[in-house]
C-alpha cells in the first residue's frame, strides 16, 4: 500500500512513501509544478535526475538498488497550465480545486497514457491502493472519492481529492458536497437520482446508494469514479443522467476493448436516451439527430477518423463512441425491435458484471438476422 501525506492551501505540500515491485522501474512522473524536495529509499538519501517531458510530466530517475520503500518529499503551485491533458486546468490558487490522477499531483511508477498507467487505474491492484491523510488550511474542506477510516484519513484506490468551501446535504442515495449550489439545483439532483434509478432497473437490479456527489467548478468537468461523481457546476439534466448511469450499468472490459469507450460512453449514452424519452425529456429521434450531427462534424474533420467501433480503442478514437455508439445499438434495435434490444441489453449488464465483455461477446447476444447491421457499425 502507498502512503500519501497532503497539506493543502494555496500550496501543496507532499510526503509519499511506496513499495512493491513498481520501484523496479527505477523512476516514477509527477506534475513538473512540484519540485522534489528529496528521495529517500529506506530512510537513507538517494541519487535521483529530474528531467522535464514534452507531454507535460517530469521523469524522475532514480538509483535505489534492492530497496524495499522509497519515500518522495515534493511542493508547489498549481497555475492551470501543467495538466496532463487540456482539461486538466486546475488553480491551487482558486478557492476551490481538484487533484486527480490527470493532474498527477501524486508520484506514478508508470509512463501517462502507456498500458500500464491506465491499467493500473482500471483494473487496479493491491500495490496501488492507497492510504491517505489529508490536511486542510484556511477553514475550508476536502471531500474525496476514498473511504474514511479514521478523522481525516482515508483509504482506497486512484485518490482523487477536492478542496473547497463544502457544505453536506443528506439524501435518500447518499450526500451532496456542494458549495454554491442553488436550492432548486439540489433537489433536481435529487428527482434525477431517484427517476433514473428508478428506469434503469428495468435492465440490471441495482440501487444507488452510499453514494456522493462532489460539486466542483464549472469546466473542469464532470467524471464518475465507484461511489462517487465529481458534478461540474454547469452540468444539465441529460449529461446528470448519463453520470447516474454510469455509477451501476456499464458491463465491465478491459484493455483496447475499454479504451473503446463503447462499452461505458456508448451504452451510457443509449441508456441516456432511452430514460430521457421515458421521462418525457426528449424523444429518441432527437437524441439520435445529435448523435449524427455530433459524429457527421468530427468525420468532415477528419476523414481519416471512420473506422469501424472495434477499431477505435487501438487507434484511440474512444470519443466517437460517445456519438457512433448509441447510433450503432439503436440501428440494432431497429433490427431486432425494442422487446428483444431490452432482454439482450439485459443479459449484457447482467452477464458481464464480473467478466470481460468484447465484441464479439456482444455479438453473440444478437439474433443472427442482426449480424449485417453488426458487422456494419462494428467491423465493416
Amino acid at each position: 500500500m502507498n502512503e500519501l501525506r497532503l497539506r493543502l492551501s494555496g500550496h501543496v505540500e507532499g510526503h509519499f512513501a511506496a513499495s512493491g515491485s513498481h520501484l523496479s522501474s527505477g523512476y516514477f512522473t509527477l506534475n513538473p509544478a512540484f519540485f522534489v524536495k528529496c528521495v529517500l529509499a529506506d530512510g537513507r538519501p538517494a541519487d535521483y535526475c529530474v528531467r522535464q517531458e514534452k507531454e507535460m510530466y517530469q521523469a524522475v530517475t532514480f538509483s535505489a538498488p534492492d530497496c524495499r520503500t522509497l519515500t518522495v518529499e515534493y511542493e508547489g503551485v498549481l497555475d492551470g497550465t501543467t495538466g496532463r491533458y487540456p482539461y486538466v486546468k486546475e488553480k491551487t490558487s482558486d478557492r476551490c480545486y481538484i487533484l486527480r490522477s490527470e493532474t498527477l499531483y501524486y508520484p506514478v511508477f508508470a509512463l501517462p497514457d502507456s498500458t500500464e498507467y491506465w491499467q493500473n487505474l482500471l483494473s487496479p491492484q493491491e500495490e496501488n491502493r492507497f492510504q491517505v491523510t489529508v490536511e486542510v488550511l484556511g477553514g475550508r474542506r476536502s471531500c474525496t472519492n476514498l473511504q474514511e477510516i479514521s478523522n481525516g484519513v482515508y483509504e482506497g484506490h486512484n485518490p482523487t481529492i477536492a478542496v473547497g468551501d463544502y457544505r453536506l446535504e443528506k439524501c435518500p442515495f447518499g450526500t451532496i458536497a456542494y458549495f454554491s449550489m442553488e436550492l432548486d439545483k439540489l433537489a433536481e439532483i435529487r428527482r434525477t437520482a431517484a427517476y433514473t434509478n428508478d428506469f434503469m432497473n428495468r435492465y440490471k437490479t441495482a440501487e444507488i446508494r452510499n453514494y456522493q456527489i462532489v460539486e466542483i467548478p464549472a469546466g473542469l468537468g464532470s467524471f464518475v469514479l465507484p461511489g462517487t461523481l465529481f458534478l461540474a457546476g454547469e452540468l444539465d439534466t441529460r449529461q446528470m443522467i448519463h453520470e447516474f448511469i454510469h455509477t451501476n450499468w456499464n458491463p465491465r472490459c478491459s484493455g483496447t476493448v475499454q479504451r473503446s469507450r463503447f462499452f461505458d460512453e456508448g451504452v451510457t449514452e443509449y441508456f441516456t436516451a432511452k430514460v430521457l424519452a421515458c421521462y418525457g425529456l426528449q424523444d429518441v429521434k432527437a437524441s439520435r439527430a445529435l448523435w449524427e450531427a455530433q459524429y457527421r462534424s468530427a468525420i468532415e474533420a477528419h476523414p481519416e477518423w471512420k473506422v469501424p467501433i472495434a477499431d477505435y480503442g487501438a487507434r484511440e478514437l474512444g470519443d466517437l463512441s460517445y456519438s457512433y455508439g448509441p447510433l450503432a445499438l439503436f440501428a440494432l434495435e431497429d433490427a431486432v425491435g425494442e422487446t428483444e434490444m431490452k432482454r439482450i441489453m439485459s443479459e449484457l449488464l447482467e452477464r458481464y458484471q464480473q467478466e470481460d465483455v468484447d465484441f464479439q461477446k456482444l455479438a453473440a447476444l444478437f439474433p443472427a438476422g442482426a449480424t449485417p447491421i453488426f458487422q456494419n457499425y462494428f467491423y465493416a
